[in-house]
């Protein structure tokens, strides 16, 4: 691999860790193609084991922010769907300890002629 080669990839993983750090997370899936490229040509230029170790970190990172922003992007949505199900009613647990869930009656307007 080239300086020009690993500058490019050093370039592409900092977007990558800019791009999770700000939540631009549709952004990824161009720079994941991107990288998977430069990538497949890896093979087919000598690499230094410095420059080898430093993109390699620089990986681990991003993957450690990928992973954090999965289980962010979880809790949202666990966050929501439990929005959502209050609307349906309040759910509560008797004395005996079981679940008991009290719909919630339609909101209806009383009409008076």
């Amino acid at each position: 691999m080239t300086d020009s080669a690993a500058d490019q990839m050093r370039r592409l993983l900092g977007q990558q860790r800019d791009c999770l750090k700000s939540g631009r997370l549709d952004d990824l899936a161009g720079l994941a193609a991107r990288l998977e490229n430069l990538a497949a040509g890896l093979g087919d230029r000598p690499v230094g084991q410095n420059e080898l170790a430093a993109l390699r970190a620089q990986a681990r990172e991003n993957a450690a922010l990928v992973r954090a922003a999965l289980k962010g992007v979880e809790a949202a949505r666990a966050r929501l769907l439990a929005i959502r199900g209050a609307g349906a009613g309040l759910a509560v647990y008797t004395a005996a300890g079981e679940a008991v869930r009290h719909p919630v009656a339609p909101a209806t307007v009383e009409r008076r002629a």
